[in-house]
């Protein structure tokens, strides 16, 4: 019965209602039961009768007609339906028109005083079997009080329904009861319904079916559908992201299949005899599978470096010598494309880390600087310090980077073919991708500006074109954290 979110609310709020109800109707009664005003009706009711009495009994006392009181006194008590009682100074009962069949008031607490000081009063006592009443006295002479008294009357909740002013409050009540379950119902359904929503769209999203939830309803429920939107466009992202990879991949080896398959038909076929034509036949295939082994051992480093399970050493590293190596590695390759390699070093301190993975790194910098510069261009590798961080610079001459690219040329595969024409061949798109995860690995950051405008951190490689790639790392610190902590704990 209560198995559903909106079921529950809608009776928690009509339970929640109904106490307060009962709570103001229970208050609302006993109040009337207690009422002040009706107690002050009574005593003003027996007041009248005592006034009407009292003369009576006066006469007779001072006619000296004493056998006549009880007479007198016994026809007003049932006429009256009250109870009379004659008490002397003493406090002695002279006569009680109930007699002793139900307790006796006690003379001591309803009439205290002296003989003849008796005032009139009002109030209430409880006899001896525990009914309370109400009663008036007044001292009528010749050392008597008079005192009418009645219990205390009930209000049964009959008596309490045919009063005029209950029946508009039961109305009310039964109005504002009403509008408050309208209320419970629409309250319940507000966030209900987003919740069921969210869960519908949520069994879509497994199915392929990305829409988006609407973003409304009290600021939770707007929360909740803003953190399924975002995890639903990542899932959207990841899965067209892997979609992608897989199309690239097959993309980048059926190139290389495909000759080798020829190739080898061909030898097998005996088109190729000649030891000149299978030297060619055996370079292309070396060459082929030379590019299938570097794009397979690349994606496998991705893979694991995105994992955090790549296997990173932690061992004091020199920027500055490995700017140096790539560099003297890199110069014949500049040469020969016409392009001016320089480096701008700068002390910078020690660091942890792995070298040969951050020799990869700046390695695939200037490997993709010099493919996209042109000839008679110029490429300068710098290193500093920037805010406390270990930083190094590649900076090339070529066309620069469109804006609309930079955010996505560390994704895997991708190119700017548009705007990189300078170089001499084209790799797959995997080495900014890995550059970024061992920098990342190490707590770095990479980033690229392009066409920047500003002086750069020397002065002979100020360009007004071209691309600034930027590495930061962390040196070395006192707790020697400075690479990421899924390898550490590794």
């Amino acid at each position: 019965m209560l198995s559903t979110l909106r079921r529950r609310l809608w009776f928690s709020f009509a339970v929640l209602i109904g106490v307060m109800m009962c709570s103001v109707a229970s208050g609302w009664y006993l109040s009337l039961r207690q009422n002040p005003v009706l107690y002050r009706q009574v005593t003003i009711n027996l007041r009248v009768i005592e006034i009407e009495i009292t003369p009576l009994v006066r006469n007779a006392l001072v006619g000296g007609r004493l056998e006549q009181i009880p007479a007198i006194l016994q026809q007003e008590a049932e006429t009256r339906e009250v109870r009379i009682l004659l008490i002397r100074a003493d406090g002695s009962i002279v006569y009680d028109s109930l007699q002793a069949e139900t307790g006796l008031l006690p003379s001591s607490v309803l009439l205290p005083g002296k003989d003849d000081q008796f005032a009139a009063r009002d109030g209430s006592v409880k006899d001896k079997k525990g009914v309370t009443w109400i009663y008036v006295a007044r001292s009528i002479g010749k050392g008597f009080t008079l005192a009418v008294a009645t219990p205390r009357p009930q209000l049964p909740l009959r008596t309490v329904l045919r009063d005029n002013l209950v029946s508009p409050l039961i109305w009310s009540g039964i109005i504002a009861l009403g509008i408050a379950f309208i209320l419970a119902i629409l309250l319940a359904n507000g966030i209900s319904k987003p919740l069921q929503q969210m869960a519908d769209i949520s069994r879509k999203l497994a199915d392929g079916d990305y829409t988006v939830i609407p973003v409304k309803g009290p600021n939770e429920i707007k929360a909740l559908a803003k953190a399924l939107n975002d995890m639903s466009q990542k899932v959207n992202l990841s899965q067209q992201s892997q979609r992608e990879f897989i199309a690239n991949v097959s993309h980048e080896l059926k190139t290389p299949l495909t000759s080798i398959q020829g190739f080898a038909q061909a030898i097998l076929d005996g088109a190729v005899q000649t030891p000149d034509h299978l030297r060619q036949a055996a370079t292309v295939i070396y060459t082929e599978t030379s590019r299938m082994h570097r794009l397979v051992t690349d994606l496998l480093s991705l893979a694991r470096l995105e994992a955090g399970t790549a296997d990173l050493q932690r061992t004091p590293v020199d920027i500055n010598l490995i700017a140096q190596t790539i560099v003297e590695r890199s110069m014949l390759q500049a040469k020969q494309m016409g392009i001016d390699l320089q480096t701008h070093l700068s002390d910078v301190p020690t660091m942890i880390g792995d070298g040969d993975r951050l020799a990869q790194v700046v390695s695939n910098l200037v490997d993709n600087a010099l493919k996209f510069t042109p000839q008679g261009g110029k490429v300068v590798i710098e290193t500093g310090s920037q805010a406390g961080w270990i930083e190094i610079r590649v900076i090339d001459t070529g066309q620069g980077v469109p804006p609309e690219d930079r955010s996505k040329i560390f994704e895997r595969f991708y190119q700017v073919e548009k705007s990189r024409k300078g170089g001499a061949g084209h790799g797959v798109g995997l080495g900014l991708p890995i550059a970024k995860q061992i920098v990342q690995a190490h707590g770095g950051k990479i980033w690229v500006e392009s066409n920047p405008g500003n002086p750069s951190m020397s002065k002979e490689s100020i360009s007004s074109k071209g691309s600034i790639f930027i590495v930061q790392l962390p040196p070395a610190r006192p707790d020697d954290i400075t690479m990421n902590r899924r390898l550490v704990a590794g």
